[in-house]
């Protein structure tokens, strides 16, 4: 397949939300979930994002999405849960 792989769009992702760049990190989440509705860690990075702008409601729906995903449990749906946490105290 040609074309952005989703691996790429939500390293991307990631990359530009740590440098603050909220709008072009939301714009390659999106992507690669366009691409893969079930891509862990994009889907993982989309819920840091909702609790590093202050959206805990997404960032928990993002978690709900995530452990449908995992049915048995994974480490993205762990770490997000983790932030939540965080964010709440």
């Amino acid at each position: 397949a040609l074309g952005p792989h989703p691996d790429v769009l939500t390293y991307q992702g990631f990359a530009n939300r740590k440098l603050g760049n909220y709008e072009v990190a939301i714009s390659y989440y999106s992507a690669a979930l366009k691409l893969d509705p079930v891509h862990r860690g994009a889907n993982e990075y989309l819920g840091e994002y909702y609790v590093e702008t202050g959206q805990l409601s997404k960032a928990k729906a993002q978690l709900v999405k995530l452990e449908k995903i995992c049915t048995f449990g994974c480490e993205q749906a762990e770490e997000l849960r983790r932030w939540i946490a965080g964010a709440k105290s």
